[in-house]
């Protein structure tokens, strides 16, 4: 399984502070992607809300100004909130590569609204980029601090290392996946028949701080691609259903 670096920043415990700060970045963020979604799901079911847009969006008003929109179209509403859906994306990216990412057991719900402010939300989420900035500035982008306080098994069967996640009832494989070129789509790629040993597996697969966090599949990776074809290897999660069966369970939406 991947080592931990010997320096000692990386594994230090954050400060009852630190997480108070992490936990309300990660609820603002969800809660805000919450109200985006139901502003989306509103325009969908034709109730679209009312808005409030700055007047720079409209090139036939004044600069400065910001006008109300009683009717707004869905290329009007979308053109308003992909951006703003954009910048909270990115900010749960950097979260997740500073290992910051925390979700209450209970998802926060969105706020009731007739009437949505763009500039109220954009002022929020500048908000919580701000905390972020000025949050754990030189802690490293490392999965290490959560993986490495796992107990890591080797799978002779899969010839893959696990460890068990017991509050989200599943398993984390460092599972090896392919980019099929023609299709674009990703395969697992089984392990069980290649004549591999844990300690060549491990020295595979590197340290923690080789390792990055994929936005899109929300899970950490390693590439091991080579000239022939693009490899990565995944920290995937598992569950077992009822009739025994694996089921992968990653790439959550957010």
């Amino acid at each position: 399984m991947p080592h931990a670096t010997s320096d000692a920043s990386t594994s230090a415990v954050p400060s009852v502070a630190q997480d108070k700060i992490s936990q309300h970045l990660t609820e603002s963020i969800l809660t805000l992607q919450q109200t985006i979604r139901n502003i989306r799901e509103d325009v969908r079911n034709g109730i679209a809300p009312s808005i409030l847009m700055p007047a720079d969006s409209d090139p036939s008003v004044e600069n400065g100004m910001v006008f109300l929109s009683l009717e707004p179209s869905t290329s009007t509403v979308e053109s308003n909130i992909v951006p703003l859906d954009e910048r909270l994306h990115a900010l749960e990216t950097k979260l997740h590569n500073r290992d910051q990412w925390h979700p209450p057991a209970t998802p926060p719900k969105s706020p009731e609204y007739s009437i949505i402010d763009i500039a109220d939300l954009s002022s929020a989420i500048k908000l919580l980029e701000d905390i972020f900035q000025h949050a754990h500035p030189s802690k490293p982008l490392s999965p290490q601090p959560s993986f490495a306080g796992y107990t890591w098994r080797w799978d002779p069967r899969w010839k893959e290392f696990y460890t068990h996640v017991p509050n989200e009832s599943s398993f984390v494989y460092l599972s090896r996946w392919r980019l099929h070129e023609q299709q674009q789509i990703w395969e697992h790629v089984s392990m069980n028949s290649a004549d591999l040993l844990p300690d060549d597996a491990a020295e595979l697969l590197g340290s923690w701080d080789d390792w990055a966090w994929d936005p899109m599949w929300k899970e950490w990776y390693l590439d091991v691609s080579d000239e022939e074809e693009r490899t990565f290897v995944y920290a995937s999660r598992w569950q077992v259903q009822e009739s025994g069966e694996w089921m992968y369970v990653g790439r959550r939406e957010s």
